[in-house]
This record gives structure tokens, C-alpha cells and sequence, in this order.
């Protein structure tokens, strides 16, 4: 329900970050809120969102995860 870039894909323009995406760490949380700002901010000026590879970054494993498997408790 969600893409790689923290965009809810049922919802265009909209972004989730932390508890709001299940999980509970700070660290994780500012993490995810930092692409989906960059993410939310680029697309009002109309530029490609990032995305993060899980292969090069713990931000794009822990996104990857995410929106790839889910959760059934805090991160």
C-alpha cells in the first residue's frame, strides 16, 4: 500500500513516517521521515522521488522491508 518512497499509493501525495508505518525505534523514524520529506517536497516541485536501494543503505533496508513485508509489530 505503500511505495519505496513512503507515498501511500491510494492516497497520492501522501506520506507515512514512524509509528503512523508500525515502527517504534527514533532512529527509524527520523530515517523514514527524512525521504518522505525529500519525497514530498520534490513532488510539489515537480521533481523524480529517491529511492533508496536496500543494498546501499540501512534507510533503503529498513524502507524496503516496510513495503515489502509489512508489519506485525513495531519495527
Amino acid at each position: 500500500q505503500m511505495a519505496a518512497t513512503l507515498e501511500f499509493m491510494d492516497y497520492p501525495g501522501l506520506y507515512g513516517a514512524g509509528q503512523f508505518n508500525g515502527s517504534s525505534g527514533y532512529e527509524e523514524a527520523a530515517a523514514q521521515g527524512l525521504i518522505a520529506g525529500i519525497n514530498a517536497a520534490r513532488k510539489t516541485q515537480g521533481k523524480p522521488p529517491v529511492a533508496l536501494d536496500r543494498s546501499t543503505s540501512y534507510i533503503g533496508t529498513l524502507i524496503d522491508d516496510l513495503v515489502t513485508k509489512g508489519t506485525h509489530e513495531p519495527y
